[in-house]
């Protein structure tokens, strides 16, 4: 385990974004997470995707949806967890970078979409990441940010709408509900991937505690993923 110290919390009570520095230097590719816990070890290590990272410093999304999430949005500066990682393959791992992406992120599922559009902006067609509180305005900076209830439609339709025509490559990370209505309207000659959330304990495919149901058979998110083809997946 490493130790993360709090040098940054801009949060509100749905949301938080958290900056930790560490004494490690950080390599975490867009699409991998870190395990994390509270130092007194009163959690299981839980799975964050992360938002940013940049030498000795990691940035986090955080929802509040649990105790866990709720401890974390509540930390002060200077405060520290635990942590390891990083885990699960690099989205680069799995695309094509002589095409152009469109990336959908639904929530939390935002973050490592974010971390994406940072590293490889020049693959990046257009990107929308869906929130319900328009407050996540004053705690992420991005011109993508889409509220459903002010914009009065879904993310995955204003994308693919304001898209319509082009030959369109989507990576998509959120909840399970997006992808399938994703996988039920986009085209058949349209490749899109999605970016798995599900719970974990050890993040490395021993608990095997995140399975996702395939046309090949059982796969953990964790270890065969997180970025499988929307149509490998049985949702």
């Amino acid at each position: 385990m490493n130790l993360a110290r709090v040098v940054e919390n801009k949060s509100f009570y749905n949301y938080g974004v958290i900056t930790f520095k560490t004494d490690k230097k950080l390599d975490i590719e867009p699409g991998q997470f870190l395990m994390m816990k509270s130092k007194d070890g009163y959690n299981l290590s839980k799975p964050f995707s992360v938002m940013d990272c940049k030498d000795f410093e990691f940035k986090v999304l955080i929802r509040n949806a649990g105790d866990f999430s709720k401890f974390l949005i509540k930390l002060k500066i200077g405060e520290e967890l635990l942590f390891r990682g990083p885990y699960g393959s690099p989205f680069s791992k799995f695309i094509d970078f002589n095409k152009k992406y469109i990336l959908i992120g639904g929530g939390c599922g935002s973050a490592p979409l974010m971390h994406f559009k940072k590293i490889y902006p020049n693959i990046i067609e257009d990107s929308v990441f869906g929130f319900s509180d328009y407050r996540i305005k004053s705690i992420v900076d991005d011109d993508n940010i889409f509220v459903d209830r002010i914009d009065g439609m879904n993310p995955v339709d204003y994308i693919l709408n304001r898209n319509k025509g082009k030959d369109i490559n989507i990576i998509s990370c959120g909840p399970k509900g997006m992808f399938i209505y994703l996988k039920y309207i986009i085209d058949s000659y349209q490749t899109a991937w999605i970016s798995m959330e599900e719970n974990m304990g050890c993040g490395i495919g021993m608990c095997k505690g995140c399975p996702v149901d395939t046309v090949d058979g059982i796969k953990m998110v964790c270890k065969d993923g997180p970025l499988f083809n929307i149509k490998e997946v049985i949702l």
